[in-house]
């Protein structure tokens, strides 16, 4: 599978684009894409793996950010997806 994101085009970091993916708003709360079983069909070194919890972490809260009252993301997304992301976060921060 090929994917090409021209968003931010450029050269990328692979864990960054890998989570970016995986955690964007759409993919796991409308397209059914699960993180974990996404990331785990790539070979990651420990120290990437470590990486890349970090890093969902940190898109986890920007997207819950995102999706607070009069954020740009709270209107375009069905009603409960909000908590629905803080569940996620406090998933990713107890992991």
């Amino acid at each position: 599978m090929r994917l090409v994101d021209f968003e931010d085009s450029g050269r990328g970091d692979r864990v960054q684009e890998l989570v970016d993916f995986a955690e964007h708003l759409f993919n796991w709360s409308r397209g059914g894409v699960c993180a974990e079983a996404f990331l785990d069909r790539f070979d990651l070194s420990p120290s990437q793996r470590l990486r890349a919890l970090e890093l969902r972490r940190l898109a986890a809260v920007c997207w819950m950010m995102m999706l607070l009252p009069g954020r740009p993301a709270h209107h375009r997304n069905p009603a409960g997806t909000l908590q629905r992301q803080a569940a996620r976060v406090l998933g990713l921060l107890n992991a």
